[in-house]
């Protein structure tokens, strides 16, 4: 069992952006912060807003088509491409992007100083050691 959904995980990689401003990879430079894409059996087209507002970038549908996951991978790089392979009606099957380019800011998220990152890992920590525990 994960410690975090993708969803915790894609805010708390979000926030951490925000707070921090981390280098961007150059692979991603293009669009403006590391790309997450949503991978599930279970995305349903009538949620994508709250993925868009959780973090996600783009999404794709298990089973996975391995061909067209390395296309949307690679439109990261090809803004044109990306371009292409945005959410319409009738393309939540194939899978693609929610946006062709994003930003993040570069203010301080107004949750700075609340969020401590050492308490959610010391909570995660305690929470696997917990079920290391009762598993024995």
């Amino acid at each position: 069992m994960p410690l975090v959904d993708g969803a915790k995980a894609t805010r708390l990689i979000r926030e951490f952006e925000v707070m921090s401003s981390p280098r961007i990879a150059q692979r991603a430079a293009s669009y403006g912060r590391v790309p997450i894409i949503a991978v599930s059996a279970s995305l349903s087209e009538q949620r994508k807003d709250e993925y868009v507002d959780i973090g996600f970038d783009g999404w794709i549908l298990k089973p996975i088509d391995f061909k067209r996951l390395e296309t949307i991978l690679s439109a990261m790089q090809d803004e044109e491409l990306r371009e292409q392979l945005l959410y319409s009606r009738g393309s939540w099957e194939t899978g693609g992007w929610f946006n062709t380019k994003t930003h993040v800011p570069k203010v301080p998220s107004p949750y700075s100083g609340i969020f401590d990152w050492p308490v959610p890992i010391r909570e995660m920590t305690r929470n696997v050691a917990s079920n290391e525990e009762s598993l024995q």
